[in-house]
């Protein structure tokens, strides 16, 4: 049995759970946040083009070749990813991130975020999930890309 039942909402005296962590609730974040999807398919031997943007943070662009490829361009975002079991980590990346696999279908996580800044840049967080396959039978590539961006 529970030391005690509550039975109602009214908050009792020196019995705050608000700071077990040692974080007041007000030190979380209470913005929104956007959930994003790509998918496409039967793209041709060849064809590149752009799977996903996501507003001010980064955008996932494609190549169908025997060998299907990612770029991954941030906009200044620390981006750590995980690659077939191979991780990285690059702070304040600017710059496209390549990722291909030789023996599909290829597998990427991205989890990319801009902290508070002096200059008024708030923060934000994306968390990403990429797959791309090559079909050889038809020599076509599929790519899709789902994940989540949240706000302060």
């Amino acid at each position: 049995m529970a030391p005690f039942v509550v039975g109602n909402s009214t908050k009792v005296q020196s019995l705050n759970a608000d700071q077990l962590d040692g974080l007041d609730s007000s030190a979380f974040t209470s913005g929104g946040g956007q959930f994003f999807s790509a998918h496409v398919e039967r793209v041709q031997h060849g064809a590149q083009g752009t799977l996903l943007a996501v507003p001010g943070a980064l955008t996932l662009q494609y190549e169908c070749l025997s060998t299907p490829k990612f770029a991954v361009l941030p906009s200044n975002l620390d981006v750590a990813y995980d690659w077939e079991g191979h991780a990285g980590f690059f702070p304040r990346r600017s710059q496209a991130m390549h990722f291909a696999e030789t023996d599909s279908p290829l597998f990427v996580h991205i989890l990319a975020s801009r902290p508070m800044s002096k200059s008024g840049d708030l923060p934000i967080l994306v968390d990403l999930e990429i797959a791309a396959g090559w079909d050889a039978a038809t020599s076509t590539c599929t790519f899709e890309a789902v994940g989540e961006r949240f706000d302060a």
